[in-house]
């Protein structure tokens, strides 16, 4: 044949990148304040002590039934810090999924799988994260007359 044509296996695999790449940036900043930025610093801190403790503790250095009862709590601790995030920034951008109850089920299920999940549960903000923190979020004063 002289032509491409689709065959399933290219179809799947189009429609799953579609499903898994990274979203679109947003409009807006995602951190409109420094708390949030250290929320997501925060979260991701968390995030990386729990997966380091428990490949200890799958590995065998680390064993005590009080160890693993704390990572966990890491780990539910940053899962909320995350879902946090997200439903800020949803009611940011007048996203609403019904009323409260339903709208932190809904970010819940869908997790990373919200485009502005992706965003949060990503690690593709940290930058962004630390100049928020750093810097601050608000404009840069800009030089006038009478200044």
């Amino acid at each position: 044949m002289a032509g491409h044509t689709n065959t399933g296996h290219h179809g799947l695999v189009r429609r799953i990148y579609r499903v898994v790449r990274f979203p679109p940036p947003i409009g807006e900043r995602l951190f409109s304040t420094r708390a949030q930025a250290a929320s997501y610093l925060g979260a991701w801190a968390l995030t990386g002590a729990h997966l380091v403790l428990w490949l200890l503790i799958a590995v065998g250095v680390l064993s005590s039934e009080t160890l693993l009862i704390g990572v966990s709590l890491m780990s539910l601790a940053a899962t909320y810090m995350f879902i946090g995030m997200v439903i800020t920034v949803h009611r940011r951008l007048a996203l609403y999924h019904g009323h409260a109850a339903r709208h932190l089920i809904t970010v819940f299920w869908r997790g990373p799988w919200d485009p502005v999940g992706r965003l949060i549960w990503l690690p593709v903000q940290l930058p962004a994260a630390w100049h928020a923190l750093r810097h601050g979020t608000g404009e840069p004063p800009r030089p006038g007359p009478g200044r």
